[in-house]
């Protein structure tokens, strides 16, 4: 190849190598800058809402809804005169009031909570009486002694789902079937409330002497006769059947629960 040939040849293959090798080089470079720019972990982007606010808002419906049942009033029964008033109230919470007063004293206040299996219990009984409930018309009840002394009374029934049920009455009147069982199911209601009473027993000094009557559990009682000969015993008469039975000093405390009477004048003891 003579020398002319050579130098085009060279020029030529100047002009096709350098521009592609700079536009590689190129690439090469942005790709460097682009990675160098981008952070090692993407931020995400902003959501146009916040996920924990939707989850509130079922707990702010749960709270109101809990606020409404505390009154709504599922059952409530109240009898009052010039005498005293008696109030019975279930809410929808499984809260049960009662409220009490006897003439002109202070109303007396007492509440209990019901667990949620005691509430839906109590609620399908109270629908059960609703459904068995059939009120007379003004016509067939007759008529019945008023006046401030009498004794008035209200049901008053507000299920879920169903329309209210109200029915007054006096003590002098007979309620229909289902409002009996309503009441019945109040009195139940107001037990809760009252306070527990504590288990009966012996007192923890208590010494038996002749002539003490003891009562057992059950209610039947028992007369202390004398100890056995060793101390260790005694002998007592059952009063309700004709027989003697000797028991355990230690075993007392277990089969008797109180203390009925003495007879210090028999015995000449205090």
């Amino acid at each position: 190849m003579t020398r002319l040939a050579r130098a085009h040849s060279a020029r030529w293959l100047g002009a096709v190598v350098w521009p592609a090798a700079a536009a590689v080089g190129l690439c090469a470079l942005l790709a460097a800058v682009a990675s160098a720019q981008e952070p090692t972990e993407r931020i995400k982007p902003i959501p146009l809402y916040e996920p924990a606010i939707e989850q509130q808002a079922p707990s702010a419906q749960r709270v109101a809804g809990e606020v409404a049942l505390r009154g709504t009033e599922r059952l409530a029964y109240r009898c009052e005169s010039e005498l005293g008033l008696r109030d019975v109230t279930l809410f929808g919470n499984g809260t049960v009031r009662l409220l009490r007063r006897q003439g002109d004293d202070e109303p007396e206040l007492r509440l209990d909570e019901l667990t949620p299996d005691e509430l839906r219990a109590y609620l399908e009984r109270l629908e059960a009486a609703r459904r068995a409930t059939e009120l007379p018309t003004e016509t067939t009840r007759g008529s019945t002694p008023v006046g401030s002394w009498v004794e008035t009374c209200r049901v008053g029934l507000g299920l879920a789902g169903v329309a209210p049920l109200e029915y007054r009455f006096t003590v002098h009147e007979v309620p229909p079937l289902g409002v009996a069982r309503m009441i019945e199911i109040a009195d139940e209601l107001a037990r809760f409330t009252e306070p527990p009473i504590p288990p009966e027993t012996l007192p923890a000094s208590y010494a038996p002497r002749p002539g003490d009557v003891l009562r057992r559990a059950d209610g039947s009682t028992a007369r202390v006769v004398k100890r056995t000969d060793d101390g260790e015993g005694i002998e007592l008469e059952n009063l309700e059947q004709p027989t003697r039975v000797f028991y355990l000093l230690d075993d007392l405390p277990r089969i008797f629960v109180a203390v009925e009477s003495r007879d210090p004048d028999l015995f000449g003891v205090d």
